[in-house]
């Protein structure tokens, strides 16, 4: 690397880097040297702008995901409470089936025990 700098600096200052270095102190080298920086500078901005640009997209990519996975946690939520709350009714309608059961179970041990079943129309009913 170093003798790369050694030799480049020799060229610059040697007698081939003598008319190099008048070519780009010349007017036309001045031209070429203000259009590569100035083709440098719009590389530059041009890269910095798309990085940017591509920044704001991933942002919007993100916010919408996040706003689906929002959206999906309140249906969960919701899902969960209805669940909830079908819960509680199944559980209290088998409460009050078990309390019908074991009533009637009561009834029927009070009767005297006979060999046949005999159901009573009224008892039919009942049990239906």
């Amino acid at each position: 690397m170093i003798a790369l700098g050694a030799k480049l600096l020799a060229l610059v200052t040697g007698e081939a880097g003598k008319g190099l270095l008048a070519w780009f102190l010349g007017p036309v080298g001045r031209y070429v040297a203000i259009m590569i920086v100035a083709a440098l500078a719009m590389g530059w901005a041009y890269h910095k702008g798309a990085v940017k640009e591509r920044g704001k997209c991933d942002t919007a990519s993100l916010q919408a995901e996040l706003r689906i996975a929002k959206a999906d946690l309140r249906i969960a939520r919701n899902s969960a409470a209805d669940s909830l709350a079908k819960l509680n009714e199944t559980t209290e309608s088998e409460r009050k089936l078990m309390e019908k059961q074991n009533g009637l179970e009561a009834e029927l041990a009070k009767r005297p025990q006979s060999g046949a079943c005999v159901i009573s129309p009224g008892d039919a009913r009942r049990l239906r």
